[in-house]
């Protein structure tokens, strides 16, 4: 199933529901070949991903992070990978799947 996101200024693009991580890695390669902290897992879920990893603060603090990026086709039909939980509080890999069903459902971040 597809579905148009919109955002606070107009169409972001179309998501999916079954995309695969092999589609996210083909299409955004350099993604995946960027680490983003330690011990990366991938998970997808409606067609979206999640990202659970570990980022050092400091010298002595580490932070367990998830991370939840909708899978975009945009306009031009190029596919990215669009951070939706910067500003939201996404602790737990339940916490990612309640965002990325209310933006499905909703059809709007």
């Amino acid at each position: 199933m597809t579905k148009t996101i919109t955002g606070k200024y107009g169409i972001l693009g179309t998501v999916d529901t079954d995309s695969y991580l092999s589609d996210m890695q083909r299409t955004c390669s350099l993604f995946f070949k960027t680490p983003h902290g330690k011990h990366e897992t991938f998970q997808v879920y409606k067609g979206q991903l999640i990202v659970r990893n570990t980022v050092k603060l400091d010298n002595t603090t580490t932070a367990h992070r998830t991370t939840v990026y909708l899978y975009l086709k945009e306009e031009d039909n190029h596919y990215g990978l669009f951070c939706v939980s910067s500003n939201k509080q996404v602790g737990s890999i339940k916490q990612a799947k309640q965002l990325i069903d209310t933006i499905l459902t909703s059809g709007q971040y």
